[in-house]
């Protein structure tokens, strides 16, 4: 059954399990798929069909962006109403800090003292100043540097806080748009926009860096936005969203697949990632188990540690262990490779896991309780 708005604790907890597994499979395209973040053996893993669905997992930060969106408007758009506020932006964007700075910032700090200790290597650019500013600015893929250094995956945290300051705006403007039609119609002219501005008429094509990836976080962002506006409409609440949670996986397992061999193009993947997102918040059965059971949802609450630690544990490991990894790769022992490559994992997994406990949490709390001595405010 589809449940009010109000009922939130299905709905944050299945998507925060979709997170999960969007971190996890942009691990798996570094990991498996790309030679830049292997320690050595992962690109040499049989992956056979898998790897045309692990190509692809740069998918995995668009679905970050729907979510991000859908979540936002749900947890804070009573709270701006139709109206714009000063001071209840300057308390969300403090709140949206709280979760997103603390970890980015320790782990630049961290990524430094290897590079001072020679325990990292340096990613193919010297570094300079400007470089290392809008890192810490959280403005790297705004287009104010030209190349993504330091932890490479927080590209797309700072394009995060790009949608973060905008949203009061996006309450103002869009919020009063509440109508199922009309929400349909908005969802259909972002579609179409997004497409011709970044793909046909911008030729922006690409998605981390300048305004093809500002284009990139606005479209997936507001995309979010919208499909909550249809959660709270109750849209078509009674169709089986278990069922449409399988179509759309199998959908998207299909133009994955489609993409992978050659056919189709990847705009597509969008159409099926709104639709899961959708289907997922309102599922209620077994749909909902697979992404909110004990070990999902907590892989879930760590999945922003999951997603930042992975590309510096990576590169530690292919600067230390490589030779040992290289050579297990030449065997072309496949068990072993598999025993490797969960190993790393669960080495991800563990790492993920004292950051998010020691620095994410932490933090976020003291800000949190910073912030709600003036006024109580959802974070």
């Amino acid at each position: 059954m589809h449940r009010a708005p109000g009922d939130d604790y299905r709905l944050i907890h299945t998507l925060t399990g979709l997170r999960a597994y969007a971190a996890l499979w942009v691990f798996a395209r570094h990991f498996f798929a790309s030679d830049y973040y292997d320690v050595g053996v992962g690109t040499s893993v049989d992956l056979g069909s898998l790897m045309y669905i692990v190509i692809l997992g740069g998918w995995g930060v668009d679905v970050f962006f729907v979510i991000s969106g859908f979540v936002m408007l749900h947890v804070y758009g009573e709270r701006f109403g139709g109206e714009f506020s000063w001071s209840r932006a300057g308390r969300f964007y403090l709140l949206r800090l709280g979760r997103l700075y603390p970890l980015h910032l320790a782990i630049i700090v961290a990524m430094a003292i290897g590079y001072a200790f020679r325990t990292l290597p340096w990613d193919g650019r010297e570094p300079d100043g400007a470089g290392l500013l809008a890192n810490l600015l959280l403005v790297q893929s705004w287009g104010f540097y030209d190349a993504i250094v330091w932890n490479r995956p927080a590209w797309s945290i700072s394009l995060e806080w790009f949608a973060y300051l905008l949203f009061p705006l996006f309450m103002l403007v869009l919020g009063p748009i509440r109508r199922s039609r009309s929400l349909l119609i908005s969802i259909a002219v972002l579609f179409v926009v997004y497409y011709f501005a970044r793909f046909e008429i911008g030729g922006f094509t690409r998605g981390n860096l300048g305004p093809g990836a500002l284009m990139r976080v606005t479209f997936g962002f507001l995309l979010g936005f919208f499909l909550y506006g249809l959660y709270r409409q109750r849209f078509l609440e009674r169709v089986s969203w278990d069922t449409v949670c399988v179509v759309a996986l199998a959908a998207f397992a299909a133009m994955m697949l489609l993409n992978g061999a050659g056919y189709g193009f990847d705009f597509s993947l969008n159409f099926p990632i709104a639709l899961l997102v959708f289907a997922i918040a309102c599922s209620s059965g077994f749909a909902a188990r697979i992404f909110d059971n004990r070990v999902v949802f907590y892989l879930g609450e760590i999945s922003y540690s999951i997603y930042m630690v992975h590309f510096p544990l990576l590169r530690f490991l292919t600067h230390n262990y490589g030779s040992r990894f290289d050579a297990v790769a030449a065997s072309g022992d496949q068990p072993t490779l598999w025993a490797i490559a969960l190993g790393v994992l669960a080495l991800l997994i563990a790492v993920s896991s004292v950051c998010y406990h020691t620095i994410e949490v932490p933090c976020r709390d003291w800000v949190k309780r910073r912030v709600r001595r003036n006024e109580s405010l959802p974070a």
